[in-house]
C-alpha cells in the first residue's frame, strides 16, 4: 500500500488543516503545465495522480482512521477507537438490515393475504353461480306413490275385478321403478357432478381461509 503521508511530504500527526495546506502547495509545484519537457511533463502527471489519491485518503477522517490502522500509523487509542467505531457501524447495519428483513416479510404479509381476499371473494362467487345453476332434483314422492299404490291395490280388490286390478297394480309398480331409475340416473349423472364440483370448491375456500388465519 502506498506511503500517503510520504507521498505528501506530511507527518502522520498532521492537521487536516495542515494536509489541505500541503496538498495545495504539492499541487501548484507539480503542475504539468510548468513541465515544459515532455518525459517531466508525464512524470508530474503521475506525481499529481498519487498526489490526488493520498489526499482523498487522509482528507476524509474515516478513510484516514481506516488508512492508519491498516498501515500501523495508527496509535494504539486510534486502533481502539476504530474498532469501536467498526463495531458500532457494523451493529447499526446490522440492525438496519433486520428492520428492512422485517418491512420485506411485512409486505409479503399483506401481499399474501390480500391475494387470499381476492381468491376467497372469487371462490364464493364462483359458489354462488353454481347454486342457482343447480339443477331440482326429481320429487321422489311421486314414485313412491305410484310404486306402493301398485302393491296395496291387489290387496283392497274383489274377486271380480282382480285381474284388471293386478295389471293397474302391476303397472303401477313399473312406472314407479322406472321413475325411480330417472331419479337416480338424473342424481348420477347431472345432479352429483354439479355437487361435487361446489363440494371441492368449498374445501379448497376453507383451506385458503385457514392460510389467512396463519398470517394474521
Amino acid at each position: 500500500m502506498a506511503d500517503y503521508y510520504q507521498i505528501l511530504e506530511i507527518t502522520p500527526d498532521a492537521s487536516p488543516e495542515a494536509i489541505k495546506e500541503q496538498y495545495r502547495f504539492l499541487v501548484q509545484a507539480w503542475h504539468p503545465d510548468k513541465f515544459p519537457n515532455p518525459a517531466q511533463k508525464l512524470k508530474a502527471e503521475e506525481k499529481i495522480k498519487e498526489i490526488n489519491a493520498a489526499y482523498e485518503i487522509l482528507r476524509n477522517p474515516a478513510k484516514r482512521a481506516e488508512y492508519d490502522i491498516n498501515t500501523n500509523y495508527a496509535r494504539p487509542s486510534q486502533k481502539q477507537g476504530y474498532h469501536e467505531q467498526t463495531a458500532q457501524y457494523e451493529s447499526e447495519e446490522e440492525r438496519r438490515r433486520k428492520e428492512e428483513a422485517a418491512r420485506y416479510a411485512e409486505d409479503i404479509r399483506r401481499q399474501k393475504i390480500s391475494q387470499l381476499d381476492q381468491e376467497i371473494s372469487a371462490i364464493n362467487q364462483e359458489i354462488n353461480k353454481l347454486n342457482k345453476k343447480m339443477p331440482e332434483m326429481p320429487n321422489a314422492i311421486l314414485a313412491t306413490l305410484f310404486f306402493i299404490g301398485g302393491v296395496v291395490i291387489p290387496f283392497f280388490s274383489s274377486s271380480e275385478n282382480i285381474d284388471l286390478l293386478l295389471l293397474i297394480g302391476g303397472a303401477s309398480v313399473v312406472f314407479g321403478i322406472v321413475l325411480f331409475r330417472e331419479r337416480n340416473e338424473f342424481y348420477k349423472n347431472s345432479y352429483k357432478p354439479k355437487l361435487d364440483e361446489i363440494e371441492k370448491k368449498r374445501e379448497h375456500l376453507k383451506q385458503l381461509i385457514r392460510e389467512k388465519k396463519k398470517l394474521k
